[in-house]
């Protein structure tokens, strides 16, 4: 994350203080001195953990699985590898606690093999649905009441509705900055890079919320008053599942297109839909995690790829990128029913997939230059 952010040093003064956070997040989260807890799926409720004044961590690990290997099968999601790795390894032991999401298989085993090989104090699994409604809302609703209860009891703290509120309140204001900084992106070309902008997302998920966030309305109003960048090149965007860095933003930057938008968990549907207030905060944040724009491990399939074409049309791409980790079926299984959309709009796709490993980058890089100068007839 870092180094992606380097360029923002000397622009402004906004984008330097952020990059000097994010030289040392984990250092700028201690300081903060109050319980950390690391998360890796996006259905989790933050909101619980702010409301407990926890700090909410995204584990997203560098690509290697050396140490999982021996732990996991092969055949597993790397993200998840990845992750175990760097809890065995220590680098994770400044976390207080970690909360994982049973969203897929990988993360099911994730938390068995984390409960044995890591050294995290506190460890929690919640339950997922995959329908929005009915038996599944009430029963995800008494998940999360769980949830509450077990972090008052681990953490020895109260965690009442007032501050769950609150919580809300807060995290809606980051979605709202971020959701703002896209539309940015469609109406004309920002001064910064589209791998800028999913560095400044993924920064909402490593730094202490409330100083980031100060700093983000900052941001958001000088690039809005801002000259914008206006160019003539491919605009691309990226679908899938987590990205671990911005690399395939950087790539098709490098060779000549531009990064438009994305459909990613460590992008936009991490913030896109704010929670609605309610009398009962609870319920209102089992209706939003379960009603989000959907990932590919939820039944409503078609929401998530109309959700998809609407945002190709949005952005005005040229071409979509379908990004997997390897042996993720969810959104293998996705691929051919997004593609037959985006065949019939006419929308170029190119089907990437990646382990996790730096040494991918070299085919990446490859078959993103011959997508760009395919999509160069198009623009």
């Amino acid at each position: 994350m870092k180094a992606g952010l380097e360029r923002f040093a000397g622009e402004t003064t906004t984008l330097g203080r952020i990059e000097e956070l994010l030289k040392d997040p984990i250092g700028n989260l201690k300081k903060a001195g109050r319980p950390i807890m690391g998360w890796l799926c996006c259905y989790t409720p933050l909101e619980i953990m702010l409301a407990g004044g926890i700090i909410p961590y995204r584990i997203i690990p560098e690509p290697t699985s050396d140490m999982a290997d021996s732990y996991l099968h092969s055949n597993f999601c790397p993200y998840v590898r990845s992750s175990l790795a760097t809890a065995i390894r220590g680098d994770l032991d400044f976390m207080d606690g970690l909360v994982l999401v049973n969203s897929c298989d990988g993360l099911r085993r994730l938390y068995d093999a984390w409960r044995t090989y890591a050294r995290t104090p506190r460890v929690y699994l919640i339950d997922l649905p995959r329908v929005p409604a009915g038996v599944a809302l009430g029963h995800f609703s008494e998940t999360l009441i769980g949830f509450k209860e077990a972090l008052e009891e681990g953490f020895e703290v109260s965690i009442s509705e007032e501050a769950i509120g609150e919580a809300v309140f807060l995290s809606n204001r980051g979605r709202r900055l971020l959701k703002e900084l896209y539309d940015l992106r469609k109406t004309h070309r920002l001064s910064i890079s589209g791998s800028q902008v999913m560095h400044l997302v993924k920064a909402d998920m490593v730094l202490p919320k409330e100083e980031y966030l100060r700093l983000l309305q900052t941001l958001v109003g000088e690039l809005r008053d801002g000259a914008a960048l206006r160019t003539h090149l491919p605009r691309v965007m990226i679908t899938g599942s987590i990205m671990e860095a911005s690399g395939i933003a950087d790539l098709i930057e490098e060779a000549g297109g531009e990064f438009a938008c994305d459909d990613l968990c460590t992008g936009s549907r991490y913030f896109w839909d704010c929670v609605e207030q309610d009398d009962d905060p609870v319920l209102a944040l089992s209706r939003h995690y379960l009603s989000r724009i959907p990932c590919a491990r939820m039944m409503d399939s078609d929401r998530r790829l109309d959700h998809v074409m609407n945002l190709a049309a949005d952005f005005d791409v040229h071409g979509v990128i379908c990004y997997t980790l390897k042996f993720c079926d969810t959104f293998l299984y996705d691929i051919p029913l997004l593609k037959e959309r985006l065949d019939a709009r006419n929308i170029p796709s190119l089907i990437l997939d990646s382990d996790y490993t730096p040494g991918t980058m070299g085919r990446l890089k490859t078959r993103i230059e011959a997508f760009l100068e395919m999509l160069r007839e198009h623009v």
